[in-house]
């Protein structure tokens, strides 16, 4: 068993260490507690390289985590670009007319210009006001439409809306087109991708 003297300078070389490198973390620059290390471990037999201590918040970090596993590859906690789902409401809502007898109507995106129509989902309102319920919805379906086609994402800016006047067709697109009265309008939005 080792002695007590070297027990003694194990632990004090143990605090040095775990001194440091709490100060690390809060210290801009750790050259001022490099000489105190190095003489604390003075006639030790534990060698610390110099460049295991360095005023960089990631060598600080390292110091800290020492013994604890690998450092976290966790994802950033930053929210997706991606739209992940519909809020409920808007779900409740068009199911909620849908039920009540109102018609859905499907709902497309292209870029200006261009002849082809990408389905993007549908719109249902109460009083078959299709006009404006595209028109409330028309950032979320447009937002939808480069999630369901991402060659349409670089042309994001230039997307117009369009919904079937027959409701159900693919061949009878109507361009959104003015700006309906949408006050007090009560409608929904279904997606044609996962929800």
């Amino acid at each position: 068993p080792p002695s007590r003297t070297t027990m003694v300078r194990l632990v004090s070389a143990v605090l040095a260490v775990a001194t440091i490198g709490c100060a690390a973390a809060f210290a801009p620059s750790l050259s001022a507690f490099q000489p105190a290390l190095h003489s604390s471990l003075a006639g030790s037999s534990i060698c610390v390289p110099a460049q295991s201590v360095r005023s960089t918040e990631h060598s600080a970090c390292k110091l800290r985590m020492a013994g604890f596993g690998k450092p976290s590859n966790a994802k950033s906690t930053k929210a997706p670009k991606k739209i992940m789902g519909i809020a409920k409401k808007i779900l409740f809502d068009f199911q909620d007319c849908v039920k009540t007898g109102s018609k859905p109507y499907k709902v497309f995106a292209r870029v200006q210009g261009e002849e082809k129509w990408y389905n993007c989902g549908e719109v249902a309102s109460k009083g078959d006001v299709t006009e404006a319920a595209a028109r409330i919805h028309k950032r979320l379906i447009l937002e939808y439409a480069c999630d369901l086609y991402p060659n349409l994402k670089q042309f994001s800016k230039k997307l117009e809306l369009g919904y079937s006047q027959s409701g159900d067709k693919d061949d009878d697109v109507v361009v959104l087109a003015g700006k309906p009265e949408t006050e007090g309008v009560v409608c929904g939005f279904k997606t044609a991708g996962p929800v």
